[in-house]
């Protein structure tokens, strides 16, 4: 996903090496997992493959729940992952899990359905903070009309008149492979300004369901997608964007446009970005008094500081489709354990990178 307009984005991802953390009860192989994320799999699919993300599972139900445990709280990164006749009873026994181990439960980037049903059959907390972007490849964003699209255009323009060429990596050719990377490290590298993100997983950690493009130019790689297959949606997960300093102007909007057209000639009628901040908060349900009234509050902040707005600006350009998401807190309580859990899944930091390489020295 793109940072390179911003200074933040909510779900990037983030080069790291790491060890797969299996379920709990041992019920599923890391191919399993693989192949049960990416079919049931939905836009924060990348958070689930972070190599520090636990997995639950249980023998009842094929499928499972992405979350990090926390001192008070577990984590999960959005809806249950199986079919959806069997999301309430995984989730159920996710619930009796973290209870046993007297933790709340958080949902990150949950679905409006599975919102409601926790809202109403388990009495939990709502937040409806954003929506999940997506499109259909179908419906090619340089012929949407308005004067965003006009911009997407003009942008487009001008990495073909650097003649910016996009490829798919196919051929696992390790000369690409190490220029993707490059392109990947010089990206993390100009990150600037405070932090907040989900997903560390490394670029090619699993290959798995997975496709890579890059964009060239003079023989040079300057940018790079990742995409992640959801069978059940017939589509693909956008993981992430990202192009050099040096790249030319519309590189990013160039790479994006030019793989929805590859997936429009396969038939594709879906891709997700994943979710998105709004501007507002449009639902905030089930909390007390003051923890209603502190829940905007903070979130203003938190679109001030992590200048959160930037990554909504760049993808209206698209003019994608979106449904509703939300964070959903079980028990409704959102104290201080809560909210530093949030904290510590969403790697909140507020000095940049090359800053916090100099204090560890």
């Amino acid at each position: 996903m793109i940072l390179i307009y911003s200074n933040v984005n909510l779900y990037i991802s983030e080069l790291v090496t790491g060890v797969f953390v299996m379920d709990h009860n041992k019920t599923l192989s890391k191919q399993n997992v693989l192949e049960c994320v990416h079919k049931w799999g939905h836009g924060v699919i990348e958070s689930i493959l972070d190599p520090s993300c636990q997995i639950f599972s249980t023998p009842d139900v094929h499928g499972l729940i992405g979350y990090h445990m926390n001192r008070r709280c577990a984590v999960a990164y959005g809806d249950p992952v199986c079919a959806p006749q069997d999301r309430e009873k995984l989730a159920h026994a996710f619930h009796e899990y973290c209870a046993k181990q007297r933790k709340n439960v958080i949902y990150l980037a949950a679905s409006e359905d599975f919102a409601k049903w926790m809202h109403e059959e388990q009495s939990s907390g709502l937040i409806s903070f954003g929506n999940e972007l997506f499109f259909d490849p179908q419906c090619n964003p340089r012929e949407a009309p308005g004067k965003k699209a006009a911009v997407l255009r003009r942008n487009l323009k001008h990495a073909e008149k650097g003649a910016v060429v996009v490829k798919e990596y196919q051929d696992h050719v390790p000369e690409i492979e190490i220029k993707i990377q490059d392109v990947a490290t010089q990206w993390l590298k100009h990150r600037q300004g405070p932090q907040i993100y989900i997903a560390q997983s490394p670029l090619f950690h699993e290959k798995f369901g997975k496709r890579w493009f890059y964009a060239e130019r003079d023989g040079q790689v300057i940018g790079c997608l990742a995409l992640n297959r959801l069978e059940a949606r017939g589509g693909w997960a956008l993981d992430r964007v990202m192009t050099v300093p040096q790249a030319s102007p519309g590189t990013s909007e160039f790479l994006v446009v030019s793989v929805m057209e590859i997936l429009a000639k396969e038939n594709c009628r879906y891709l997700t970005i994943g979710p998105t901040n709004g501007k507002s908060l449009e639902t905030v349900a089930g909390f007390g008094k003051y923890t209603s009234l502190m829940i905007p509050f903070a979130f203003k902040a938190s679109l001030k500081i992590f200048k959160l707005h930037r990554r909504g600006q760049y993808w209206d350009k698209f003019s994608p489709c979106s449904s509703p998401a939300f964070i959903v807190v079980k028990n409704a309580s959102l104290g201080i354990h809560e909210i530093r859990g949030l904290m510590r899944t969403l790697n909140i930091s507020f000095i940049n990178r090359s800053k916090r390489k100099d204090l560890s020295k």
